[in-house]
């Protein structure tokens, strides 16, 4: 069955991260907080997310906490594995915890180029594990997978550093095909990186742009997001990260404001 598939596939994907001697170098360029990295690293991250949506009629909170794992193999491809669990509050209601979707991710980067002028192109696919539960947000099908494949590029001139990442989002089934009238949900997003590396501290401004591909079949995922951050080494591997989330748009309100704390540790 496509879910035992899908257990075995992060479990096998977990031995591999922690297990396994590390194979190459982690990416050159600096680490975005929020898009999907163009580079690829030996890593752990662990974070922690605020958000907040307030309208005439409700106040929502939600927090949200996740780890992710990734290790770079055959110098050019990482596999990363991420999963975390959410608590959503909204007053004068229960407060729910659900966990996440499960997720695996296959990439490739390649990268050329020295301190002065560098370049970093690759791409790759997210696969996530079906919802066990409706969420309480948003109108989702819990029983079905995410596909996820993205291009990423990005260019460093000195200090500063420019990152783009393209992807398309799907809806799917075991297989990886609509029946009976199934209409699957599907949306194009693009993100976008500039940062300047200040040694120890990176000065980070991201934005994502999310569209459905089908407006009457998906309404709820449209959004525009700005995310201004800062990270900063603590030791020579270890990293940690603040980045703010705010709504470029009325549609973006729809994810609301926030942000998150972000911990990496490199090897």
């Amino acid at each position: 069955m496509m879910k035992d598939k899908f257990i075995l596939l992060i479990i096998l994907s977990f031995i591999t991260i922690f297990l396994s001697p590390v194979s190459a170098d982690s990416s050159q360029f600096g680490h975005p907080l929020r898009i999907e990295p163009a580079g690829i690293y030996n890593k752990v991250r662990v974070d922690g997310t605020y958000t907040q949506k307030k309208t005439d009629k409700t106040f929502e909170k939600d927090k949200t906490g996740s780890v992710e794992g990734e290790f770079i193999f055959l110098n050019n491809f990482s596999l990363k594995v991420n999963g975390g669990a959410t608590r959503y509050e909204t007053v004068g209601e229960k407060t729910i915890v659900q966990n996440d979707r499960w997720n695996t991710t296959l990439k490739f980067a390649s990268e050329s180029g020295g301190s002065n002028l560098r370049f970093v192109w690759g791409g790759g696919v997210r696969l996530y594990d079906k919802q066990r539960t409706q969420n309480p947000r948003y109108d989702v099908t819990p029983d079905v997978y995410i596909v996820r494949p993205n291009l990423s590029f990005g260019v460093g001139i000195g200090i500063f550093e420019f990152q783009a990442d393209l992807s398309m989002q799907s809806e799917t089934n075991s297989k990886f095909r609509e029946v009976n009238n199934q209409d699957f949900r599907r949306s194009y997003q693009a993100g976008g990186l500039v940062s300047v590396n200040l040694g120890n501290l990176r000065l980070l401004a991201e934005t994502e742009y999310r569209v459905p591909y089908d407006k009457k079949v998906d309404t709820n995922i449209r959004f525009w997001n700005f995310y201004p951050g800062i990270s900063y080494k603590i030791f020579d591997q270890t990293m940690i990260s603040l980045s703010g989330q705010i709504p470029v748009n009325g549609e973006s309100s729809e994810l609301g404001r926030g942000f998150r704390f972000s911990l990496f540790q490199f090897f």
